[in-house]
């Protein structure tokens, strides 16, 4: 793989994955909370849930690779001890946490919610985890974004 091919898959699998996140929590979720009854909306929830989920593990997949394979040529190296090996470190750990929460969203929370009955009181609260989880998630993926942007833009 050159590294060209694993930046345009990098670069593509970012928009996806970050504007998906973006979409589903500013206008998605926001409009069916307006538009629909609860009964309905987590319905629709659910009937997306498993395709919306093969779409975004993918691209984390596709992210992991590919991230892993560009920064084989800096681990070890001098350039790890500048500058843009600070923000590659800090760009990394702000990968790990929001993949450790992304891991809790899908395969512990949603899980949790979807076996409880629809009227349990913890259904309540596990939405507003489930809620707060993905906010953070948000925020750390433009974090991350950002950090993408200070090392293209970093000047040796």
């Amino acid at each position: 793989m050159s590294d060209i091919i694993a930046f345009y898959f990098h670069l593509i699998a970012a928009c996806l994955y970050i504007g998906s996140a973006f979409f589903i929590g500013t206008v998605m979720i926001p409009g069916l909370r307006r538009s629909l009854e609860h009964g309905p909306r987590m319905a629709f929830l659910g009937a997306i849930a498993k395709p919306a989920k093969i779409f975004t593990w993918s691209s984390l997949v596709i992210l992991i690779v590919t991230g892993l394979y560009r920064m084989r040529a800096f681990m070890g190296t001098e350039l790890m001890r500048t500058g843009y090996g600070k923000i590659l470190e800090k760009k990394v750990g702000l990968v790990l946490i929001a993949l450790i929460l992304s891991i809790i969203h899908d395969f512990v929370l949603g899980p949790k919610m979807k076996a409880l009955p629809p009227g349990d009181p913890r259904v309540k609260k596990l939405r507003t985890v489930t809620i707060v989880f993905a906010q953070i998630q948000l925020v750390l993926l433009l974090l991350i974004a950002l950090q993408a942007v200070r090392m293209r833009f970093y000047s040796w």
